[in-house]
């Protein structure tokens, strides 16, 4: 066992030097090869397991700095009268920083809200809040299928390995770049009455994070699961 631990280490460090290598090497003498990361699409379309779709439209940027994005709402199977807002945004360069975008285009202070950090096995971080009459989900989605809500965590989970190595051809070639600081910011709403109580609440919260996953399991499939 010692041995096949000291090979497989040694095959880790030859790929990282090698891969170390051609970026240095790449952008010392190919740098008209370099090119900047594609755009993420917007997706025509998302499928929700349990909900039906009754809705959907195209969002315009109200002020600097704010994208294009589309805004989808659906109708619960087995409780018609529960309703679900989703909305998303193709953004480039944030670098997964949830807090900012919030702020952009919900005009609200993060440092006001109580963010609960929900770590899903295998999928990624979400973040989970209240406000007014509302409870919200939202993260950002890499081009891997990893969501994320720091920026810190963005870049940790953007530069593994695996995703690195993905990104290696088309990088080499100029067709998109090692490193990317891109993602789907994704925010899903839920109504809720004022006499809410707890227990309703966690159900509320409950059913966004199903739908999370439901969301992100037929829509964003990871190609490298690398916890």
């Amino acid at each position: 066992m010692p041995m096949i631990r000291e090979k497989l280490r040694s095959i880790m460090t030859i790929g990282l030097f090698t891969l170390a290598l051609a970026i240095a090497g790449k952008s010392i003498f190919l740098p008209t090869l370099s090119s900047p990361s594609k755009s993420l699409p917007l997706p025509s379309e998302l499928s929700l397991e349990n909900w039906r779709l009754i809705g959907q439209a195209r969002l315009n940027p109200q002020q600097k700095g704010q994208k294009k994005g589309i805004i989808y709402r659906y109708q619960l199977l087995t409780n018609p009268q529960q309703k679900l807002r989703l909305e998303i945004r193709a953004e480039p360069n944030i670098e997964g920083n949830v807090s900012r975008l919030v702020s952009l285009y919900q005009k609200i202070q993060p440092a006001t809200l109580e963010w609960k950090l929900i770590t899903i096995p295998q999928e990624g971080t979400v973040a989970l809040y209240r406000y007014q009459d509302q409870l919200h989900l939202t993260a950002c989605l890499n081009d891997q299928g990893h969501s994320t809500v720091t920026e810190q965590e963005f870049i940790q989970k953007d530069h593994k390995f695996s995703h690195l190595f993905s990104r290696f051809l088309p990088w080499l070639i100029g067709q998109n770049s090692i490193y990317t600081s891109d993602c789907w910011w994704i925010l899903l709403s839920l109504p809720l009455k004022k006499e809410t109580n707890s227990a309703q609440l966690k159900a509320s919260a409950i059913l966004l994070i199903d739908t999370w996953k439901s969301l992100k399991n037929k829509n964003f499939p990871r190609e490298f699961i690398t916890d």
